[in-house]
């Protein structure tokens, strides 16, 4: 009985796996990429509407607009992120 060519269906699974692990990885990999830029893109609008939302605070009267804050910080996050706004 000959064995010529029993390796082939082994290294044949093996370049499948071994390519099915790779795409698993750099599919995690821009997973991990894509979350980073979607909360950097949320800290900066989020840090512009506070800043909206602090405009009167060392006066007397506080000027509060939570719907001027919501704007800037909808309009800065659009901007935060590249391909967007």
């Amino acid at each position: 009985m000959s064995e010529r060519g029993s390796m082939l269906p082994f290294m044949a699974a093996l370049i499948f796996v071994g390519l099915v692990v790779t795409g698993l990885a750099l599919d995690a990999a821009l997973l991990a990429a894509t979350y980073r830029e979607v909360a950097f893109a949320a800290d900066v609008g989020a840090e512009a509407g506070a800043a909206e939302l602090a405009v009167g605070a060392y006066s007397e009267t506080p000027l509060l607009d939570p719907g001027r804050a919501e704007a800037t910080e909808v309009t800065v996050e659009a901007c935060a992120v590249p391909g967007r706004g």
